[in-house]
This record gives C-alpha cells, structure tokens and sequence, in this order.
C-alpha cells in the first residue's frame, strides 16, 4: 500500500482483553475522534456538533448577490479531536463507565501532512442504574497536540436523556490554538424522543452553535437547525429531514444567510 497516495479509510488490527484494556495499531480513529460529538437525542444522523456537514461545498453569497469564495466548510468547526491516523492506540477497560484512551500517529491517507500528534481521552457512558434509574448519560472530554502549526486542542461533550419524558440535553464545547489565532465553538441541542407512531420511535431536536476565529481571525460563526427523524423498525431503517441555517461573518466583506435543507433514509443491516 502507498500510504501518500492510497485512499483509505481504515486499516487496522487489535487485541481486546477485559483485564488489560484494548490495543489498536494501523490507520484508524485517534481516541480523541468522536469526543465533541457524543449526543442521545436520536438526530444525530441529521444534525449535530458538525453541524456544516448538510452544507459544507456551499459557497455564500455577497450582500450584492455574487458568490463569494468562502464556503461553508472552513467557517464551521467542532474540533473534534485528530480523527484518522496511523497510530498506535490504548483504551483501558472501563471503571464505573470511565474509559481512558491515548494514541500517538500521523496523517498519511490520503497524503501525508504535518508531523505526530497524540492524545488523550477520558469518555463516560452508563447504563441503567439504581442511581440514575431514569437517565442515559454519555461524555467526553480530550486534550490533543495535533502537531504542525497547532500548539494544542481541548475538546468535549456530554448528553443526558430522561428515558421516561424522552427528554434530551446535548452541549458541546471546544478550543484550539493555533499559531495565528485561537479559535472556540459552543453548541447546544434540545431534543425529545417517543413512540408516538407504531411503526417505530420519533426523534426531533432544535440546535444552535456559536463559533469564533474558525475561518479567520476576528470571524464569527453562528447556525440555528431543526431535525426530524422516524424509525421503521421492521425495515431497520430511519428516515430523516433537517433544515439549517448558517450566518457567517468577518471584515472581509458582508455575506447573506444561507440555508439547507437535507432528506433522506438510512438502512441498517
């Protein structure tokens, strides 16, 4: 395999032990992927702390209606850790529902960049418990040097879910810092879920996310969305429906709202 130029996603193997934890070595997640996008709110499918996602090619328009050259992608950011590397990995075994994870790769897929980062993770989930009979929990929280011109990035989320009401609470948060500037988000999402329909359980949630120097110094960064999901439980499949909005700006120039709308199914086998 030619690591600078092969277009891989995931190559990897590992030894799982219940007493020693689980060890990962080959191109796959760092133990900080995943850590600002924990959520129980059962729309996660359509909408949530990456929240460019739906629209990330899309460029904005000027307030004199031209396109500018900025798009969505690069003025949304939910830090979420070093992704996919080729790494060495080690996640303990869980104590009380802590799982503590570290890894140290680089980017070499699909082309190499920068120099190694490592990380470290600390994740919670529960289950149901004579403490907290009535909640589902999950979060996380990491520290990582990305390497190159990153000086270094904390990250996390947490999400709780009253099983009973159907409830949910998701909050998401980050910081990073950077040679040129430092950038930090927020995000937030309120959600309830029931089996309003026998067909399967409904998910809906309403988001918002707040995002400072992500494309550039002195920018700002703010999207609003709404998302539906139906399940279909006898064809293992979810049907959802998300509409965004996002508002960027900077000193450059002065840029219209833009909004998304995305549906669509999903099958699980």
């Amino acid at each position: 395999m030619d690591w600078d130029t092969g277009l891989l996603r995931k190559a990897e193997a590992y030894f799982d032990t219940s007493a020693h934890g689980k060890f990962w070595f080959g191109q796959g997640s760092m133990a900080s992927d995943g850590t600002t996008e924990v959520d129980l709110s059962g729309t996660a499918v359509i909408g949530y702390a990456s929240v460019a996602d739906s629209a990330a090619g899309q460029f904005y328009r000027l307030d004199d209606g031209t396109l500018s050259d900025i798009f969505v992608g690069i003025t949304f950011s939910d830090l979420d850790g070093l992704g996919r590397r080729l790494r060495v990995r080690y996640d303990s075994p869980s104590f009380n529902g802590f799982v503590l994870g570290t890894s140290v790769g680089q980017v070499v897929v699909p082309f190499r960049i920068g120099g190694t980062g490592w990380d470290v993770s600390l994740k919670y989930s529960n289950d149901k418990t004579d403490y907290m009979a009535d909640y589902k929990v999950a979060a996380a929280i990491t520290y990582a040097d990305p390497g190159g011109d990153s000086e270094g990035l904390v990250g996390g989320s947490a999400s709780v879910l009253h099983m009973p009401s159907g409830w949910s609470l998701t909050v998401a948060g980050g910081y990073e810092a950077l040679v040129e500037r430092n950038l930090h988000f927020l995000y937030a999402k309120l959600g309830h879920q029931a089996d309003y329909f026998d067909v399967g359980n409904t998910a809906y949630s309403i988001d918002t996310y707040f995002g400072d120097n992500i494309a550039t110094q002195q920018s700002e960064s703010v999207s609003v969305g709404g998302q539906l999901v139906q399940l279909v439980d006898a064809w293992r499949s979810e049907f959802y429906l998300g509409i965004r909005s996002y508002i960027y700006e900077d000193a450059a120039a002065e840029y219209d709202r833009g909004f998304s709308m995305l549906t669509g199914a999903r099958v699980k086998f």
